[in-house]
């Protein structure tokens, strides 16, 4: 007989729920937290690029497209109003996609270039609106590692330079960066992995960790290590970018320099502090839930101890067998139970709940017992109650007790009356 086809089972549903939670978790710090992008463009543009899921591309020009400070109503771009782009990107010329913002009939593209040893960070005008796959294209961008058969994007008027077209860039780049260091600094190459590890513990060389890999790490010494880090950041860090977004025509950046990213933008970019604010975030809403369920659920005032009711069923027991306990909220869990052993004679344990065995401390009043329900004043008891009877005479009043033998060593039999001790 052919089995039955269940569908997908719980393990699937499972995967799929974590593939969810890491995707979200992924736009949270890439989105919620770049506060880069909050700095650079301000809080509208933040807010579009958390609701687009977007990632950022390098992209391409295929027309001229003229670069603005911010964005603009659309009779203000006429030359005639006398604004005019801060730079203008000819067909064929990269950029970096920042985001976008939706007009009604018009779309503004941030977009990120460079001019020289600057970067702009401004916004051009497509005339109509056109499609974005800013989430798609990370979802592509995952499905990459598994398959590299995905197809950039692209419209009339820019479209997305192809990784492999980036990845070779930068592959010679960093073949140009070897050859500079090697003219530069005391450039050595190792494979071996029992040197590899005498180099990384040596205190005369600096493994270049930027241009290494687990195969092979280049290394100088630890004189030339500051003199090659600017060297990687002229080519493959900051300096990446100022090469491969360039507009100026005839740009040296070893006249004119590279564009070198402030202290505190790389702060605020880092993830150990993106980290932090989320740390920060994540507090702030569990104080503001803890508020409201306060508010929504105030907390019961607590009783007027002269107000509280003596235990009932006392006025038949002859009145030398009974005691009184005089309790107050500020009296320690040590003093009460120092009173009960004076008063009644066993010694006792004290648990911060009725329902755990978690010792409360004796310092601690017992005002700040979680399930007492403020029973204070002279409390009146039978001296001829059992263990068990006394127990859970306590546990009424959310007190969580246990009655102790003579000589404090294991608990007291639960028929054993309080008189006899």
């Amino acid at each position: 007989m052919a089995k039955k086809d269940k569908g997908p089972g719980c393990l699937m549903y499972l995967f799929f729920i974590l593939f969810l939670v890491c995707l979200a978790a992924w736009f949270l710090f890439s989105n919620g937290l770049n506060f880069k992008t909050l700095l650079v463009y301000g809080p509208s543009q933040y807010a579009a690029n958390i609701w687009h899921f977007h990632d950022d591309y390098y992209c391409r020009a295929n027309n001229s497209l003229e670069l603005f400070e911010d964005i603009l109503p659309a009779g203000a771009i006429d030359k005639k109003e006398g604004i005019k782009p801060i730079a203008t990107l000819k067909s064929g010329q990269r950029f970096k996609l920042k985001g976008y913002r939706n007009r009604e009939y018009v779309q503004w593209v941030a977009a990120k270039i460079a001019d020289g040893p600057d970067m702009v960070y401004g916004y051009f005008m497509i005339p109509e609106k056109i499609s974005i796959p800013t989430f798609w294209g990370t979802i592509n961008r995952i499905q990459g590692f598994l398959d590299s058969s995905q197809e950039p994007f692209k419209n009339a008027y820019f479209s997305e330079i192809p990784r492999d077209a980036t990845k070779n860039y930068r592959q010679s780049r960093l073949s140009e960066l070897k050859k500079k260091l090697a003219t530069a600094v005391d450039l050595k190459e190792e494979t071996d992995p029992a040197k590899m590890q005498q180099i990384k513990e040596s205190k005369d060389f600096e493994i270049i960790e930027e241009i290494s890999s687990d195969n092979t790490i280049y290394y100088c010494p630890k004189r030339d290590y500051e003199k090659a880090i600017n060297l990687y950041e002229a080519y493959l860090g900051n300096g990446f970018d100022s090469q491969y977004l360039q507009v100026r025509e005839g740009y040296d950046p070893a006249t004119e320099g590279y564009w070198k990213e402030s202290v505190f933008l790389r702060i605020v970019d880092s993830w150990y502090f993106k980290l932090f604010a989320a740390f920060v975030l994540f507090g702030l809403l569990r104080r503001i839930f803890r508020g409201r369920k306060q508010k929504d659920n105030p907390p019961e005032p607590e009783p007027d101890p002269r107000s509280q009711k003596e235990p009932t069923n006392l006025e038949t027991i002859p009145q030398d067998k009974i005691v009184s306990l005089t309790l107050s909220p500020e009296m320690t869990v040590g003093e009460f139970k120092e009173h009960f052993q004076n008063t009644l004679g066993p010694s006792i344990k004290v648990y911060t709940t009725v329902n755990t065995r978690r010792a409360a401390k004796d310092k601690s009043p017992l005002s700040s017992l979680r399930d007492i329900k403020g029973m204070y004043g002279n409390i009146p008891i039978d001296r001829n109650f059992t263990v068990s009877q006394a127990e859970h005479f306590f546990e009424e009043m959310g007190i969580g007790i246990q009655v102790m033998k003579l000589d404090g060593k294991g608990l007291a039999p639960n028929g054993a009356k309080l008189i006899e001790f």
